[in-house]
């Protein structure tokens, strides 16, 4: 399933059951962090969105090279 996020389109996993409360969950291919569930598709597309913006968020303010003190 693609998700926009500003410019960039990102892949979700779609995991369909229909025996759970929260029939799909989904995880962002190119951010393995970004995991999530909804009770429809259209849920677990705005959820999906919501936890890429999360982990993108997270990750933006670690420092690509570990300071020494």
């Amino acid at each position: 399933m693609p998700v926009k996020v500003g410019k960039k389109t990102y892949t979700a996993r779609v995991h369909h059951d229909k025996k759970e409360k929260y029939a799909y969950s989904g995880k962002c291919v190119e951010l393995p962090a970004a995991i999530t569930a909804g009770r429809t598709m259209d849920e677990l597309k705005k959820n999906m969105k919501e936890a890429i913006q999360l982990v993108l968020k997270a990750t933006k303010d670690v420092p690509s090279k570990p300071q020494l003190a």
